[in-house]
């Protein structure tokens, strides 16, 4: 058994890729979790604000995805915490993203879910709901599926 202090709460789980966890905290901080060695590998926060991380971290070799109260999407790199774009949502991202065929995907308190490219951040698909979107896509059979406030389930394409 390993205890790693954070520092801070944790509103969400971690995403785990090898020996390293990722998860947003309370803190206003993206943490990167050495579970072999039990300690903070890096952490992440950003100096001329503070916000809050309710989403869950997406992972994939080269890129952490985590969303934010601040209304932004951050994916940094695993190893270095090094900021590699920043996406404006418009809305709290609490959704947390996944990660499929090189786009991210998350929900807004807005009523957005967006598709963002994972390599620019650039928008490459959205669509409005009209409720608030705090659910977390799911990716299966070439189908994202989610859930809104609303009420409705959404299930969107034949590819992703």
């Amino acid at each position: 058994l390993k205890q790693i202090n954070l520092g801070s709460y944790a509103a969400a789980s971690p995403a785990v890729q090898g020996r390293f966890a990722y998860l947003g905290t309370l803190g206003d901080e993206i943490v990167a979790l050495d579970l072999e060695a039990g300690e903070v590998a890096w952490r992440y926060r950003e100096t001329d604000h503070r916000f809050l991380f309710y989403a869950s971290a997406a992972a994939l070799p080269g890129r952490i995805a985590v969303g934010g109260r601040d209304k932004f999407v951050r994916p940094t790199h695993p190893k270095t915490a090094h900021l590699l774009w920043n996406s404006a949502a418009g809305s709290k991202v609490d959704s947390s993203p996944v990660i499929a065929s090189g786009w991210v995907y998350f929900g807004t308190t807005g009523g957005t879910l967006f598709g963002l490219d994972l390599s620019s951040g650039d928008e490459r698909w959205r669509f409005d709901s009209g409720s608030p979107i705090i659910a977390s896509p799911a990716i299966a059979a070439n189908r994202l599926v989610i859930g809104a406030e609303n009420g409705n389930l959404y299930c969107f394409g034949e590819q992703l």
